[in-house]
């Protein structure tokens, strides 16, 4: 199934008309936000370097560290 594609699922919930464009914009706020938090915590180059690292300790701390971070975001 591609991302975004639920022709599959059998239910999806949506908001009703009066609401969706609240929750439509409140979805985009949400992600412009993790998107900027994302940055200023540098995920994309922190996994990048801990990909490229051998496998030890130093890899280790740096993936536990990535994962705080999504756990708290």
């Amino acid at each position: 199934m591609a991302v975004g594609d639920h022709s599959g699922c059998s239910i999806e919930s949506l908001a009703c008309p009066d609401h969706l464009p609240d929750k439509l914009r409140a979805m985009q706020e949400a992600k412009q936000a993790f998107e900027q938090r994302k940055i200023e915590f540098g995920l994309d180059e922190k996994f990048v370097r801990m990909q490229s690292m051998p496998s030890g300790p130093e890899q280790d701390a740096a993936a536990q560290e990535i994962l705080d971070w999504i756990l708290e975001n």
